[in-house]
């Protein structure tokens, strides 16, 4: 079952056309990642499903009662704490009492934030990524959209951060823009490509990263001198012993560029 579809999305800012014939699809339970290059349309696709921006043309279907939204630059109560900035979010959000303590206990504890006492104003910029996924999750939204929630990260708040959208596999539909393909290949399900306005290709990751079955990767060890003339000589010659051979899987990197490279969407 699709939580999101949007079908012929237009967009153009006075002469620039942004998002031209857009059609996508989110199911439900995935980790669905949006990826695109810098000013592809990520954002303002974004925009106009979270119904904070007009398409010229195109509709847009969420199947989801509530949804939790990460900007791709957050904005903070500075002199709160993450405990106050969270219980403050909870309210808005219509939660009171036990229900409320116990949300923002769990939020908490998912983002590494309990015990912290600091102001936000001195978190650092993992921490505040972490509580800003804290907060799009304190009403346990059925849809999960964040834009480039670690771009501006190092590898450990990237850890952080991608470990927590691992955390709710299963539990919540997720769908986040990003740029970084790593970071798409390690936890999403299924992602789209974003060019020229429209998807080029949305697929499973598994079927992206699907090696040419002519090439294989060769997984050896170490063997003693007597075994190796029953080796190709150039594997005997350096003193390994065939274990076991498995298609080439390559990676999600190479599939983005192999599509954006071409102008109709099929991989080279």
């Amino acid at each position: 079952m699709d939580v999101l579809s949007v079908r012929g999305l237009n967009k153009s800012f006075r002469d620039n056309s942004v998002l031209t014939g857009l059609d996508l699809s989110v199911r439900k339970g995935e980790v669905y990642g949006f990826l695109g290059r810098n000013g592809s349309g990520k954002t303002t696709t974004i925009k106009i499903i979270l119904g904070l921006s007009r398409p010229d043309a195109g509709t847009v279907s969420i199947n989801a009662g509530s949804i939790g939204f990460l900007p791709d630059v957050p904005a903070y109560h500075p002199w709160m704490r993450a405990d106050e900035f969270l219980r403050y979010c909870g309210k808005l959000s219509g939660l009171r009492g036990r229900a409320l303590e116990s949300r923002v206990d769990m939020l908490l504890s998912l983002s590494k934030l309990s015990g912290q006492t600091q102001k936000i104003m001195d978190f650092s910029r993992g921490m505040r990524q972490r509580l800003g996924m804290a907060q799009a999750l304190i009403n346990a939204p059925d849809l999960l959209i964040l834009d480039e929630p670690t771009s501006a990260l190092d590898p450990l708040g990237r850890r952080d951060v991608l470990d927590m959208i691992q955390e709710l596999k299963g539990r919540a539909t997720v769908m986040f823009s990003t740029h970084l393909l790593d970071d798409a290949e390690r936890v999403c399900d299924r992602v789209g490509i974003l060019q020229g306005g429209r998807l080029i290709v949305e697929a499973p990751i598994g079927e992206l990263t699907t090696g040419d079955s002519s090439s294989i990767d060769l997984v050896v060890s170490p063997i003693g001198d007597a075994e190796r003339p029953r080796l190709e000589h150039a594997i005997a010659e350096a003193g390994w012993k065939l274990e076991r051979s498995t298609p080439h899987r390559r990676s999600l990197e190479s599939a983005f560029v192999a599509y954006t490279e071409t102008t109709e969407g099929t991989p080279r």
